[in-house]
């Protein structure tokens, strides 16, 4: 009898340490950019880059990622698109930016050349161009996850200006036109 207990106590000892050591549990790993950031979820420590950011600290999830956003509905089928943009005002950015622009807070490139464009070109373009027939806007930001307070935070380096190619029409194609870069007003520090 002493001797089952005996196994069956040597049994459970080495079946305990079999599953501790299989314990696929992450340990705490240091991530490193200019300083080192302790992790609190590692699994992807190794491959992540880590900012500081308030109110704790941020993984680098994009920077940056471009993409284009359509501004208008132009399936008047499409509900989802048309639920998308609901409240979505975009007559607001463009009055903001193009004043910003215009006052020389912003500067503004030409899309192709890439040069700085004078006050005057934006002035003209604006003339020429109803800003009613922006159709699309890319965005160049970077992203940002805070795991500790499960915050998503994005910065917008970049936009452009995607006019309708053919205006007052269903042909939904699209002409860049100029491309505003923000100053480094980074609101995840």
């Amino acid at each position: 009898m002493k001797k089952h207990i005996s196994l069956a106590l040597i049994l459970a000892v080495a079946l305990t340490a079999v599953f501790q050591s299989c314990n696929t549990t992450p340990q705490p790993v240091e991530a490193r950019v200019d300083t080192v950031v302790v992790v609190e979820n590692p699994a992807y420590a190794e491959t992540a880059t880590y900012i500081e950011a308030a109110p704790g600290k941020s993984v680098v999830i994009a920077n940056p990622i471009t993409y284009q956003f359509n501004v208008k509905n132009y399936n008047p089928d499409d509900d989802w698109t048309a639920e998308c943009l609901a409240h979505t005002n975009i007559d607001a950015l463009a009055a903001c930016v193009f004043q910003a622009v215009i006052k020389g807070r912003l500067k503004a490139y030409d899309y192709y050349s890439e040069q700085e464009m004078s006050v005057a070109d934006i002035k003209k373009m604006d003339k020429e161009r109803s800003r009613k027939s922006i159709g699309q806007i890319q965005f160049e930001e970077e992203w940002f996850f805070d795991e500790k307070n499960l915050k998503f935070y994005k910065k917008v380096k970049a936009l452009t200006w995607g006019y309708e190619s053919h205006p007052g029409t269903k042909e939904n194609g699209f002409v860049p036109s100029f491309r505003v870069v923000f100053p480094d007003n980074d609101s995840t520090k």
